[in-house]
């Protein structure tokens, strides 16, 4: 018989901050800790929600985006993956100011990633996209409808990567896998079954 241990005890936060909106993302940029946040308003029909720049256990910035939804920091500056399918360069000092923005698409982007100091890769949400972004303009570049049950029946993909080892783009999805992906074909050069949604990958960046 194995032997009964103790329940597990955990101690109180130290820290406690409430945010605007539900919480999607956290992410360092130098110093400062920036929380993406998020609602649904479903009585108005309306996204909501956007960063915080939070120093010293306090909300020192916040800047409205119809919702964040994943960060991708580099240096002093941050990708946001917006709720209403924009991305935007965020500069990141004393306050939050957007410096670039793309129009929206009007679905959730789920996730993005840098590839190397120019571009960007982004999960399209619930259109079964993946697509990659010239970070000078915010301009779509490419783009590969990812995932789907079947024909015209898209399964939402939750995360992106970049894998420097071999150079594909990589996508998890509701419908179970990963797949990877060579900027020179359509098709993927490898596709994985899981039993369950893939929502979150980690690559070899390279950095």
């Amino acid at each position: 018989m194995a032997a009964l241990t103790a329940p597990r005890t955990y101690a109180p936060a130290k820290i406690q901050i409430e945010l605007p909106h539900q919480p999607c993302a956290l992410a360092w940029v130098g110093d400062a800790l920036v929380a993406a946040t998020y609602d649904y308003v479903e009585a108005e029909g309306a996204r909501v929600g956007g960063l915080c720049l939070l120093r010293d256990t306090e909300i020192a910035a916040t800047l409205e985006l119809r919702g964040g939804y994943s960060l991708a920091p580099r240096g002093s500056q941050l990708a946001v993956a917006t709720a209403d399918g924009r991305l935007a360069l965020v500069d990141v000092t004393q306050t939050l100011a957007v410096s670039t923005v793309s129009e929206p698409k009007g679905h959730l982007f789920t996730d993005v990633v840098w590839d190397g100091p120019d571009a960007l890769v982004v999960a399209e949400g619930d259109s079964g996209r993946v697509s990659r972004w010239r970070a000078d303009g915010l301009v779509e570049s490419q783009s590969w409808d990812a995932h789907a049950y079947a024909p015209g029946c898209p399964a939402e993909v939750w995360c992106v990567g970049r894998d420097a080892v071999t150079g594909l783009y990589v996508s998890g999805a509701d419908d179970g896998l990963l797949k990877g992906w060579d900027a020179r074909s359509p098709k993927p050069a490898l596709s994985l079954r899981h039993g369950a949604g893939v929502t979150a990958v980690l690559c070899d960046d390279g950095s």
